[in-house]
């Protein structure tokens, strides 16, 4: 059976996989408990699909394109 982590962290990163190899570093660096990093990608975001499934962390695909509602 799987452990469950003390903490989750759920990041949305459209536009932004220039940041995922560092915004892991500094969560590995600063927390001291158990966690769980799960990255939030758009369908279209081609960049930040490929970086997250290269990091170490869970990666979800929505099923929604992004719009500024």
């Amino acid at each position: 059976m799987a452990t469950i982590p003390d903490l989750a962290i759920i990041i949305p990163v459209l536009g932004r996989a220039h940041q995922i190899e560092p915004v892991l570093a500094s969560i590995s660096a600063s927390t001291d408990v158990s966690y769980r990093v799960v990255f939030v990608c758009s369908p279209r975001d081609k960049e930040a699909k490929k970086a997250c499934a290269a990091s170490s962390a869970d990666t979800i695909v929505v099923d929604w394109n992004p719009d500024r509602g």
